[in-house]
């Protein structure tokens, strides 16, 4: 299937292989292992980008997959990601569908929700959570999607949108976090969500520290 297919119905979570349909290079001829390994490979789906349309310029619809993390003592140094426009002319597999009933640990992104995390059960996604924390967290107990004509996720309308973080004179990034925490309404703003598939009601479950990350 295209790339475009995996964008209109595969659900976040699912393993996707990517392919040229070309056979891997022997092992001695490196440079050409290398460029087969970045048209020929396995991830996961984390993230759909809407195309965006400007008045100088347009980009096409995108897919986003999660294929690997280098860590040293428990501690993730590198995440290898690679995005695919839905022109590609890659061929594109669904090798595995996430199971109903694993949780999603999700955050948002603008108008736009990225896989973080998928686990078999809530105290592990609690566990996951406690160790990794985020702003914006939403639990999906549900993955949606399974049906062709189901869109990927249904979050609440009431979900409260990203905060930028400015830089503002003479305060650093940490105190100007620090000052955040003391503003009323923090609690609210701050809190994780349960989105249940098929309800469009969100009831606070708890507060999650730290704030999304400043883009340099």
């Amino acid at each position: 299937m295209s790339a475009n297919t995996i964008y209109d119905h595969a659900p976040l979570g699912s393993l996707i292989r990517y392919s040229d349909g070309t056979p891997k290079p022997p092992s001695r001829f490196s440079k050409k292992v290398a460029a087969w390994e970045r048209r020929n490979g396995t991830g996961r789906l984390v993230k759909n980008d809407p195309p965006r349309e400007r008045e100088s310029w347009s980009a096409p619809a995108t897919i986003t997959l999660h294929e690997s993390n280098f860590e040293t003592n428990g501690i993730i140094l590198v995440t290898v990601m690679r995005t695919h426009s839905v022109t590609s002319d890659l061929i594109f597999k669904v090798i595995e569908r996430p199971a109903i009933g694993m949780v999603y640990v999700l955050q948002h992104l603008g108008e736009n929700v990225e896989l973080l995390h998928l686990v078999e059960s809530r105290e592990a996604a609690e566990l996951w959570l406690a160790k990794n924390p985020h702003a914006r967290i939403y639990r999906d107990p549900d993955p949606p999607g399974h049906r062709a004509d189901d869109r990927p996720f249904r979050l609440c309308p009431e979900a409260p949108a990203p905060r930028r973080l400015p830089w503002r004179n003479g305060i650093s990034a940490g105190q100007s976090r620090l000052q955040d925490l003391q503003r009323p309404g923090h609690a609210q703003a701050g809190g994780m969500h349960l989105a249940c598939r098929g309800h469009r009601l969100c009831r606070t479950t708890g507060i999650i520290g730290g704030y999304p990350h400043r883009r340099r």
